[in-house]
């Protein structure tokens, strides 16, 4: 048995008794820990209050091989994220990107590149919900912030790129699945869940459930990406943004082979508006 201390991003938790936890960790170098949290739920306990969803936590962890679950023994705050809270909508996309890394992520097999792409991705969607909190802490009348959502759609499809990416489950952007021809000049495009990306229009089969139509701009906007620091700063035609994200969850459930928890939810908290944007019900919207 060894003690490991590291950082740590809490993917799940779940009852294992009146008092106790069993939680899901992604950490750097280590990869996926499934913890059992003993007596954590007890208010004297010195684990009271962790292991909520999406926190990140410098932890200690006792290594059990033989046990199936590893003993946590440690936890302290390293980033509560405490806007995740005040916005439903951001606090959804968080949970789904989680549930993601949960699925993918095998224990004891490091996942840098995952870890660093939700530790990118949670701060700054906790950081929509910040004004929320302000205004509640404050007093303040509450805030209309109708970008709010189109920030959270950027910064969710930018991390599920990503995190697909890591996971070796890239997009084929280059040429169509089907026939191997590159789209031309000006020339739209369609991405297949079911294949991992472009069919042209010769090959798209009457269009079909699932198939995301992307335009050139669009196109040559995410082979831009590749190119480092346009990554997190990727913006899409509008009347795009709801195909591509719904694309993108699609093709999730299709690599995981089973939902993604969180889908439904976040779409049901994202209404189409004018064919542009995402209208939400948040607590504090006006």
């Amino acid at each position: 048995m060894a003690i490991i201390k590291t950082r740590a991003i809490v993917l799940r938790r779940r009852l294992f008794s009146e008092t106790s936890l069993v939680a899901a960790l992604l950490a750097r170098e280590g990869g996926r820990f499934d913890v059992l949290a003993k007596g954590c739920r007890r208010p004297g306990s010195p684990l009271f209050g962790h292991l909520d969803l999406c926190q990140c936590e410098e932890v200690v962890i006792l290594e059990r091989p033989q046990a199936g679950l590893d003993l946590l023994l440690e936890a302290g705050f390293a980033d509560e994220h405490p806007g995740l809270r005040f916005f439903p909508p951001a606090f959804a996309a968080a949970g789904l990107l989680a549930n993601l890394a949960a699925e993918a992520a095998l224990p004891g097999e490091p996942q840098p590149g995952l870890f660093e792409v939700l530790s990118r991705a949670i701060p700054l969607l906790s950081g929509l919900g910040e004004p929320f909190r302000a205004a509640r802490l404050s007093a303040s009348p509450p805030l209309s912030l109708p970008d709010k959502e189109i920030l959270l759609v950027r910064t969710l499809k930018l991390a599920l790129l990503d995190a697909l990416g890591w996971l070796g489950f890239g997009l084929e952007l280059g040429r169509c699945l089907a026939c191997g021809r590159p789209p031309g000049p000006g020339e739209p495009a369609w991405l297949d869940p079911r294949r991992g990306g472009l069919v042209c229009r010769a090959c798209r089969p009457g269009g079909g459930p699932g198939f995301a139509r992307i335009g050139p701009e669009a196109l040559a906007a995410l082979r831009s990406r590749e190119a480092g620091a346009a990554r997190l700063e990727l913006a899409l035609p509008p009347a795009e943004r709801l195909r591509w994200l719904g694309f993108l969850l699609d093709y999730c459930q299709r690599v995981l082979e089973k939902p993604l928890k969180g889908r439904e939810v976040l779409l049901q908290l994202l209404k189409v508006r004018d064919g542009r944007g995402f209208s939400t019900s948040g607590p504090d919207k006006g």
